[in-house]
């Protein structure tokens, strides 16, 4: 998407205009989030966009706002037999 777009031609050019419009653009998505009590704008924001714009800027807000959006999947649930997580049709 967006933020793809502008953290590519930032690598791609080094000028520095698209690093600071890939941050107004991930600014822009998280004053979305805050205002509306959940997290919306999936297409126009991807999680490992916001990893690499964390790691180009310096700034690890980025990347704490996506991981704490990302569920944690319970242990006993992720461990579990297959048949335990998920009906199988016809398994046991």
């Amino acid at each position: 998407g967006t933020l793809w777009a502008l953290i590519g031609a930032f690598e791609a050019t080094g000028e520095e205009r698209y690093r600071e419009a890939a941050v107004r653009f991930a600014e822009f998505q998280f004053a979305r989030w805050d205002a509306s009590g959940r997290k919306e704008g999936g297409p126009e924001i991807s999680a490992l966009a916001l990893l690499r714009l964390s790691e180009l800027t310096g700034d690890p807000r980025y990347r704490d706002e996506i991981l704490a959006a990302i569920p944690e999947v319970p242990t006993s649930r992720a461990t579990a037999r297959p048949s335990a997580r998920w009906r199988i049709p016809g398994g046991r």
